[in-house]
């Protein structure tokens, strides 16, 4: 009976780390694709910022959001920090191209990069509301997993803490 409860407490804490490293390494995944925007955006002149596309990632960010039972309120503040951390790596990028040059081309916006930050959206919001489901916050604890998981050589610390520290706050309706 004891080896059977330490085998329930292990897959227990087994099934917990998985859906959070799912949860991480979409997070990871989606900010992989920013400097491809960047890049994108500098050969075609166009402003890192913009207001129009924002919109309709967070229209499309609060309907996953209900779809996966999130709290819509903490849901889209989260997807906002998102969306400031990628303009952040977009600028680092398009800095950087300034000094260095870039002759590789970039992922195609239309029809590579979106539909990858779409699905990667998505399931970003899925693993997020399971892991609530089951495991109630996503606390201090899961800090290190975080930082060694959401690794960008545009990030500073200072930035995964922000993005943390709204992910902390997610709740689920």
């Amino acid at each position: 009976m004891r080896l059977f409860l330490t085998i329930c407490v292990l897959w227990a804490n087994l099934a917990q780390a998985s859906d959070l490293s799912l949860l991480f390494n979409d997070l990871n995944s989606r900010l992989t694709y920013m400097p491809d925007v960047a890049h994108y955006k500098a050969l075609n002149q166009l402003p890192i910022e913009d207001l129009i596309r924002e919109q309709k990632v967070t229209k499309s960010a609060a309907k996953t959001a209900k779809q996966f039972g999130l709290d819509i309120t903490s849901a889209l503040a989260f997807n906002q920090a998102q969306m400031n951390i990628a303009k952040v790596i977009q600028y680092r990028y398009r800095a950087r191209l300034l000094t260095e040059k870039n002759s590789k081309m970039p992922r195609d916006l239309i029809t590579q990069v979106r539909p990858a930050l779409i699905a990667l959206g998505k399931s970003i919001n899925q693993n997020l509301s399971t892991y609530l489901k089951h495991n109630g916050q996503i606390t201090e604890q899961n800090w290190q997993q975080f930082k060694d998981s959401v690794n960008h050589k545009y990030l500073t610390e200072q930035d995964l803490r922000y993005l943390f520290e709204v992910l902390k706050k997610i709740k689920i309706k």
